[in-house]
């Protein structure tokens, strides 16, 4: 899994990898995307341009674009007409679909799935999290189990982990940590929701 174990102390020092080319052809390449080299693939655009590079043993469909600076390795898989730009990452066993945007130099690893969803600057979803319908972005940290939902907003140094569930345009900002669920119109501003609370919209 390529996403840097998280350090209370100083996350901003994560680093991906990057893809070095070890040979390269009209077809194809022999790329070390930090592992070792792996054979991989241009992914030709729909707009005609020559897009990241795709491992062979991951998969982007036709539909999606892949920048020039953006991967897909490991086993992964892009569905649909997604969007990976920058120095997007996508790896290991990450499932993106449901025309997802993923910029910056944000990173969907482990086991995660991100769906209809806009993952961007240095944010990082690992592990077996969902993101659907929501954004993460800024140096926001997602992992575990945890869900992100319907419109609610993970942003800034924010860390949702555990079982969390944050849903219904909830936003999480700041140095929250949740551990908990947030729904409905809620701000957590450096706040801990532990995961015995359950904090809701008054209005």
């Amino acid at each position: 899994m390529w996403a840097t174990q998280i350090r209370d102390d100083d996350r901003t020092d994560r680093t991906g990898p990057t893809a070095t080319i070890v040979e390269e052809s009209a077809t194809g390449g022999l790329i070390d995307f930090g592992e070792g080299p792996v054979r991989a693939r241009r992914h030709p655009n729909a707009d005609g341009s020559l897009g990241g590079w795709v491992a062979d043993t991951a998969h982007a469909d036709p539909q999606c674009h892949v920048g020039a600076g953006a991967a897909v390795f490991g086993n992964a898989r892009v569905f649909g007409a997604c969007r990976l730009v920058d120095e997007a990452l996508v790896c290991d066993y990450a499932r993106v679909a449901d025309g997802a945007i993923v910029s910056g130099s944000a990173e969907v690893s482990g086991s995660a799935s991100v769906a209809g969803s806009t993952i961007s600057e240095r944010s990082v979803i690992t592990d077996h999290a969902r993101v659907q319908g929501a954004v993460v972005r800024g140096d926001a940290w997602v992992s575990d189990r945890a869900t992100i939902t319907k419109g609610a907003i993970v942003q800034d140094r924010a860390v949702v982990r555990g079982q969390a569930f944050v849903t219904d345009e909830a936003v999480i900002t700041g140095e929250a940590v949740i551990d908990g669920t947030v729904r409905g119109d809620v701000l957590v501003l450096d706040g801990h929701v532990e995961p015995t609370e359950d904090v809701r919209s008054h209005g």
